[in-house]
């Protein structure tokens, strides 16, 4: 038997000058196939991770930015100095805002 190194890429290379042996090609091609295998996972990985962020993280943000800023709006506009037909009509479409990003807040991503 010949001397064999790998190199720190996972290559194998050998000394004794003539072509592979049929082991030291399965062996490079089972690498070669966990090789992809890994890239494979990488990508699935990736699309757990960003099913998680947008449905999970990113529209749970949006809805409770949404959720402060018409409660400050009914906040505003139902002042004293603000008592008008206009601002009690946009009063009650906040309201109606507010629930339909309610309701909305607990149910499952269409994705």
């Amino acid at each position: 038997m010949s001397p064999t190194t790998v190199s720190s890429d996972g290559s194998i290379n050998s000394s004794h000058g003539g072509s592979t042996t049929e082991a030291e090609a399965n062996f490079m091609g089972a690498q070669d196939n966990a090789n992809s295998l890994a890239g494979a996972n990488g990508a699935y990985e990736m699309s757990v991770l960003f099913e998680f962020v947008v449905p999970g993280v990113l529209l749970n943000c949006i809805g409770v930015l949404g959720l402060v800023g018409n409660l400050l709006s009914i906040i505003v506009l139902s002042r004293p100095q603000m008592k008008s037909s206009i601002n009690c009509i946009l009063i009650g479409k906040i309201r109606v805002l507010l629930l339909s990003v309610l309701s909305t807040c607990n149910s499952k991503p269409c994705v």
